[in-house]
């Protein structure tokens, strides 16, 4: 059974080799990462909010710890505007395409519409729609409904998404990457105050970056 970069490598050669070059280094190491968060937290159930084209949820899935996974994104028929981290590679025909035949549970739905009705995760990760208000609902939505931690994408190299984790407490960035969690251990019952002093994030140096340029 596979764990760590062991794993990541194995799904990286499977399934990965066709990816741009261009971002395959942040891809890579961005996955090791996520993989050091479920092995941390003993994760076994995921909510994802923002599945683009499923790389990241069926990474998730195969990992031998997941046993069951739901994805949430808009549908490609949706009319919504959507602020993603990659606008050059927003093909919403291939929405979820890499988790169409897997148990994975899609969900197409604008995240605005969201609520506790999802039901209870071991793990949230937010990675949807970066615009502020967006970022914003999902994040206070994952700190209710998450009960291990709660990961997000692009923390440092995205203003809106760098706007809203930036007041959470207790928030670790994964040094040399664009992920960052919060451990959900102490869950914080009351709102989160957008807009007051920021709080830093500590640095988890626990992963060796990886250089696969």
């Amino acid at each position: 059974m596979m764990h760590g970069q062991e794993f990541v490598d194995w799904y990286h050669r499977k399934f990965v080799n066709s990816y741009p070059k261009s971002v395959w280094p942040t891809v890579y190491n961005d996955h090791r990462a996520l993989v050091h968060v479920i092995e941390k937290f003993d994760v076994k159930t995921i909510l994802e909010i923002g599945t683009w084209q499923g790389w990241t949820a069926l990474l998730m899935w195969l990992h031998p710890n997941v046993e069951a996974l739901t994805t949430v994104d808009i549908h490609k028929d949706m009319n919504i505007p959507y602020d993603h981290a990659i606008h050059h590679l927003q093909d919403k025909s291939f929405y979820g395409e890499y988790c169409k035949f897997t148990p994975v549970k899609q969900v197409f739905q604008d995240s605005m519409t969201l609520t506790e009705d999802i039901g209870h995760f071991d793990m949230v990760f937010v990675e949807g729609n970066h615009d502020y208000e967006h970022c914003k609902h999902d994040t206070e939505l994952a700190l209710r409904i998450a009960d291990k931690v709660v990961a997000w994408h692009d923390v440092w190299n995205i203003d809106t998404v760098a706007q809203v984790v930036g007041y959470v407490p207790d928030c670790y960035l994964v040094a040399g990457t664009l992920v960052a969690y919060k451990p959900m251990k102490d869950k914080p019952r009351q709102e989160i105050m957008f807009g007051d002093e920021k709080i830093y994030v500590g640095i988890d140096n626990q992963i060796p970056i990886v250089d696969k340029t």
